[in-house]
């Protein structure tokens, strides 16, 4: 269990890592990362506390990796890193293999022990005959009774310090123990415990212990050399049981051994009903099944003709994996009913492969074992690079919730057992099942379904060809007499080039891009318009329109989104909007994305996301790059309009479109400049412009709607009256885009200063820096600024862009009045915060709607009479005259 930095930092960019963390700990992993980056809520703020600490939990998780291998790294250290020994193994590479073998059998299960191979009752070595399995059944007793105090030796603990809290049980367990004796007849132990989880931790040991003992007579039931050897006896659980692990006098807890009880019925009705939304899901986990064999099976094929096996097996050669079809049939059938002594039909779906096969170790460990599977095993791991399909042992299950009748017909004609082929006949997921001598020829496993009810015709058919849209093998299917062969879908069913109905030397087109990311099969979808001005992937809406001007002309069909995992469709939500220029037909064949149970959808992992996000970023700064669209003056309204055609409701714009160059256009006294939303977040000062404007009583509004993707020119003679007053100034309805998350850092990030109002139009000043204006902070879902206005007459001025805002004037006599009142602690020392709070409130909600006004007036009159301030105190009259009725849009 020694570990070279070398050997660390190998494994941390291995793919085999990304593989283990992703079966079991892949929550355990996104912590470690969300830590490193920031992103977890609980994060410190300090990146190198952050760093430090993220560092020590991936330590913790590297050493439980080399912790459930370290019997295979004991293995491959006696093959291979022990040649400088040369006397260690006589010259005989057989000694040396063996010696490999019985290291690493100490970490397998009883099962692996029991192979006659690698574990043999006899073996040749110098002319001896060696026991090779004795020998091991030996070392893993030997290793279990290694329970001396030593091995909590202080020196040794600070050495492998830190260790998690968890950790120190283990090794104070062992300082517990004040008599232990191991002779040929008995075991014998005897321990007393300071503390509950010592107790379980000895308990939990010694029981291993006792089970080790009964699978040792077991594994060497069949041996004659040693079958006058006997294990020594080592028992618990009775007062004159060999072990006995007691509590310490003065231990202050009580041994328990409650655990849940699961009850069976509610179980199996949870998993078989409640897990699977559609009722096909079953046929859905039988291709499942089916496809992880058949890829075991092309795999050591490939291996055993020595060709590359490359990692993913939809990469194998196409005329390799058509080799390796999958059979999938829907018949009608008729059966006797012992009842009325008649003939009833019945429909008996089928699904066959010719993968690896079953034995009966696999179908007993396994295939019966609810929470299971060969997949996950570190032996599976061993012997095949690919990630599996299966992964939770639960799906079998399924075909419970749609029939009572099932038959397995399978045949692994490589396993060691040499069981020969296995026919099972199973009723209910409960209930005994029939086992007898299988009739296949074959390798690979036939599964027959009986239906409860029937299936329409095609129904079975439109579902596959839905489920299968990235399969890497033919499937073959029998559809009550109906023929179909599925195989995956290509880029070619999704693209074309053709010309506009309106435009004849105008293109619209469909082009598909490799995802290019190692774990994930696939390809982008692009939309494009293109004419005499350039290439355009905003014009979808536009395209639209102009098929529905000509009846003979089919609207251009795009594709979906689609995600699939390792081949098999998931029906997750599709939320790209109506205009959206690139779809992703995308399918998970790493071991870093983990399905849900009912795998209906997938938790995908940031570094996915982020592949995912920058490999589409390359797709966009690229055609950023050569449209002439975006070039020129006008070159901002095409990047804005792009920004909004990407945009996906409810999340923000991604990162890269900040530093676009030419994202937003501003103007310097009156000269336009082009700026990226980075570049304009970093100027101190900045005007907006607002001239789509209302008024209502005192009451200000900006009408603008910000989620139409046309851009309206302010008239000239207006931006000219402005240019000689603003030194740096925006159109607000050049917001367009950017409204969908970045405003934040064009604008809101910032407070405003002032407001001017002249002649239809008003300007915003907003500073980045200590605004010269009071904040009175967020209330009740909007921001509420306080600030001068240029006419004192006005009250508020209201904005919704990224989130609503409300500006007061502090000009006004209500806000010289109450902002007199909260400075001044002699005339405030009565406003309890609850007050003030909900001054601020009302005096917002006045700012932003003529209405309002009233409910302020009434509960700052309230508020007066209810503290008894003196008429001094009191807001002037014409302060309380905000609500003046008069509705219009202002003249110039």
């Amino acid at each position: 269990m020694v570990v070279s930095d070398e050997e660390k930092a190998a494994l941390l960019q291995s793919d085999e890592w990304l593989r283990w963390v992703s079966q079991g700990r892949h929550e355990e992993w996104t912590a470690i990362s969300s830590l490193r980056d920031g992103t977890n809520a609980l994060a410190p703020d300090n990146p190198t506390v952050r760093y430090f600490m993220a560092d020590l939990r991936t330590r913790y998780l590297v050493a439980e990796y080399f912790r459930e291998r370290h019997h295979l790294r004991a293995g491959d250290a006696t093959r291979y890193e022990l040649h400088d020994l040369s006397d260690f193994d006589l010259g005989n590479p057989r000694l040396r293999e063996t010696i490999a073998e019985i290291c690493v059998a100490h970490g397998l299960t009883p099962s692996e022990i029991d192979d006659a191979d690698r574990f043999p009752f006899r073996r040749d070595i110098f002319s001896e005959t060696v026991n090779v399995r004795l020998l091991a059944i030996l070392l893993r007793l030997g290793d279990l009774l290694d329970m001396r105090s030593e091995r909590a030796c202080p020196l040794i603990l600070g050495a492998a310090s830190p260790l998690p809290a968890s950790s120190y049980p283990h090794w104070s367990q062992y300082q517990r123990i004040f008599d232990q004796s191991v002779t040929p007849s008995a075991i014998t132990i005897t321990a007393d415990c300071s503390t509950q989880e010592e107790f379980g931790l000895l308990e939990d040991w010694c029981r291993w212990i006792v089970t080790e003992v009964s699978n040792a007579s077991m594994l060497l039931s069949r041996s004659t050399r040693h079958e006058s050897w006997r294990p020594p006896i080592a028992t618990m659980g009775t007062d004159a049981a060999t072990i006995q692990i007691r509590v310490a006098r003065g231990a202050r807890f009580i041994p328990s051994k409650w655990h849940f009880e699961l009850d069976p019925d509610a179980v199996f009705n949870r998993l078989i009903r409640d897990t699977y939304r559609s009722s096909l899901a079953f046929v859905r986990e039988l291709l499942q099944n089916a496809l992880d064999a058949t890829r075991c099976r092309m795999f050591l094929d490939c291996a055993a003709e020595g060709l590359d096996v490359p990692q993913c097996p939809s990469h194998v050669a196409p005329e390799i994996r058509a080799k390796y079809p999958i059979l999938i049939s829907l018949n009608s059938d008729l059966i006797r009913d012992d009842v009325t002594e008649t003939d009833r039909p019945v429909q008996i779906l089928r699904v066959e492969d010719y993968g690896i096969g079953m034995d009966k170790e696999v179908i007993t460990k396994f295939l019966l074992q609810v929470g299971r599977s060969f997949y996950t095993t570190d032996e599976f791991r061993r012997r095949f690079s690919f990630a599996p399909t299966s992964r939770f042992g639960v799906g079998f299950l399924s075909v419970f919730a749609v029939s009572e009748h099932i038959c397995i017909d399978t045949y692994n004609p490589t396993s060691t057992s040499a069981d020969g082929p296995i026919g099972l006949f199973l009723t209910r997921p409960k209930n005994y099942l029939i086992t007898e001598v299988g009739t296949r020829k074959r390798t690979g496993t036939a599964v027959e379904v009986r239906l409860r009810e029937r299936l329409d015709a095609g129904e079975l058919t439109a579902a596959l060809m839905e489920l299968c849209r990235r399969v890497e093998f033919p499937i073959y299917v029998t559809d009550l007499g109906a023929e179909v062969t599925i195989e995956a879908e290509k880029p070619a069913e999704f693209t074309y080039s053709t010309s506009s109905p309106e435009d004849s030397g105008a293109t619209i087109a469909v082009r598909a891009v490799p995802i290019g990311i190692p774990s994930i099969d696939g390809e982008f979808y692009i939309f494009s318009y293109t004419d005499a001005t350039g290439e355009s992937w905003t014009s979808r809406d536009y395209v639209s329109r102009v098929y529905s001007r000509h009846p003979s002309a089919a609207n251009p069909e795009f594709p979906r989104n689609l995600t699939a995992l390792h081949g098999i469709t998931m029906k997750r939500p599709d939320y790209r909007p109506v205009g959206m220029p690139i779809a992703v037909r995308m399918d998970y064949r790493g071991a870093d994305v983990a399905p849900t149970m009912s795998r209906d959808d997938v938790r995908e992992s940031k570094h996915i996301d982020s592949l995912l996000s920058r490999r589409r970023e390359e797709l966009v700064l690229d055609h950023l790059s050569k449209t002439s669209l975006a070039k020129g003056e006008n070159g901002w309204r095409y990047k804005q309009k792009l920004i909004h055609a990407l945009a996906v409701p409810g999340e923000r714009i991604e990162e890269y479109w900040k530093d676009v160059p030419g994202t937003v256009r501003v103007f310097d006294r009156g000269v336009a400049r082009y700026m990226s939303v980075s570049e304009l977040g970093r100027e101190p000062n900045v005007s907006t412009i607002f001239w789509n404007v209302t008024r209502e009583g005192a009451v200000l509004s900006d009408e603008t709607s910000y989620g139409d993707d046309a851009i309206l020119e302010l008239p000239a003679h207006r931006l000219a009256d402005l240019a000689a007053e603003e030194d740096l100034c925006f159109i607000a309805r050049d917001l367009v885009a950017l409204g969908n998350g970045f405003d934040d850092i064009a604008l809101f990030s910032r407070q405003p200063t002032k407001v001017h109002i002249g002649g239809s139009t008003v300007s915003v000043r907003w500073n980045n820096e200590n605004p010269e204006g009071r904040n009175a902070a967020a209330h009740s879902g909007y921001y509420v600024f306080a600030v001068p206005f240029s006419d004192p007459t006005i009250f508020g001025f209201r904005i919704d862009v990224a989130f609503p805002i409300a500006i007061v004037n502090v000009m006004h006599p209500f806000m010289r009045w109450w902002l007199a009142i909260i400075e001044k602690p002699e005339l405030s020392q009565n406003l309890e915060p609850r007050y003030r709070e909900a001054v601020w409130g009302h005096i917002g909600g006045a700012a932003r709607f003529a209405d309002a006004a009233p409910a302020l007036v009434t509960y700052v009159s309230e508020l007066m009479d209810l503290l008894d301030f003196q008429a001094e105190m009191r807001p002037p009259r014409e302060a309380l005259d905000i609500d003046v009725p008069a509705a219009r849009h202002f003249d110039e």
